[in-house]
């Protein structure tokens, strides 16, 4: 049997085929477009979802949260405070404050401003990458008696402050209506201190 002889064989023993299947070339097409459809619908579901569990234009939060600095071979523990507000549904600010408790003759407060974008993977979690800028103090406090001489300096401390950018992300787990827990960690890089801050703590939403 010639190709095109055996080519026009298989073609015709398809076709019966689909037809003995009540399966058309149109019913395939529709059927791929009906997929589309609910495709469309379901995400749209979703999209709709995440939204309506979103946070509100204009919504405020405060915050207290435990934190861990740690870099460059010193670790210090803290407390912290932060003041949140909501610019438009996934874009929040924050304002935050943290003092780390003396170690080694050292303490440390950290200040600043973050941005937020948020990301509501269900209506319990919501994640967010950040981006922040502030001020970093250091003190560091010694026996004029016993290191004087050594540091060659009169004072008995020394300060040091200084500007510096943050990269990091977080977490909000949502308790109630009003109250959520958060976990976050960034990376604040300066001149003298490049340091990492790891919190935990718990917000409340006005």
């Amino acid at each position: 049997m010639k190709t095109t002889e055996k080519l026009y064989a298989r073609s015709a023993m398809q076709s019966e085929s689909i037809q003995k299947n009540g399966v058309s070339p149109k019913n395939l097409t529709k059927s791929r477009k009906n997929f589309l459809l609910y495709c469309v619908l379901a995400i749209a579901g979703l999209t709709v979802s995440l939204t309506a569990s979103a946070q509100e234009q204009g919504d405020i939060a405060a915050g207290a949260n435990v934190v861990l600095g740690a870099g460059q071979e010193f670790t210090n523990f803290g407390l912290g405070a932060k003041l949140q507000y909501s610019i438009t549904r996934p874009i929040r600010i924050e304002a935050a404050f943290n003092y780390f408790f003396e170690k080694d003759m050292t303490s440390m407060w950290d200040a600043g401003l973050n941005a937020h974008y948020l990301f509501f993977v269900s209506d319990k979690f919501t994640v967010y990458p950040l981006v922040g800028a502030g001020f970093l103090g250091s003190k560091f406090k010694w026996d004029a008696g016993e290191y004087g001489e050594l540091l060659d300096a009169e004072d008995e401390s020394d300060s040091y402050n200084e500007f510096g950018v943050k990269l990091g992300g977080g977490i909000d787990f949502k308790l109630t209506e009003k109250l959520f827990l958060n976990f976050e960690a960034k990376y604040r890089i300066g001149d003298l201190w490049n340091r990492t801050f790891i919190s935990a703590g718990i917000g409340f939403r006005f």
